[in-house]
């Protein structure tokens, strides 16, 4: 890079806008499109998201454990409601539950200060 003065500093700034200009468009390119809120799912989506088959879907949604609704016949998921719903019942390995329980089990403890 040549040496920057005065008399070149307009094509300079000119040069760092082009190339911020560059940068802006990769990132936006490269950012992964977000759900909409109001995106709905049937059953057959819904079964593939989750990994669930059909009947496993009805039964939990007759018990109240998966989220629906329905517009006419039409059985209907919204995203972000089953996305919240496959985040809190996620299985937690073996060593996840240990820490949680010696967690608890340390709060529960707590050392007695015995005056006389």
């Amino acid at each position: 890079m040549e040496k920057l003065t005065f008399e070149n500093l307009p094509e300079v700034m000119q040069l760092i806008l082009e190339k911020l200009e560059t940068m802006e468009k990769l990132i936006t390119e490269k950012q992964p499109e977000k759900p909409e809120s109001g995106e709905s799912l049937d059953i057959q989506a819904a079964s593939a998201f989750l990994g669930l088959a059909k009947a496993t879907i009805y039964s939990k949604v007759c018990r109240g454990n998966i989220p629906a609704f329905k517009l006419g016949k039409k059985l209907l998921f919204d995203r972000t409601e089953l996305e919240k719903y496959k985040e809190e019942n996620k299985s937690r390995t073996k060593y996840q539950l240990k820490i949680e329980a010696d967690e608890k089990l340390a709060g529960r403890f707590k050392k007695r200060i015995y005056t006389y």
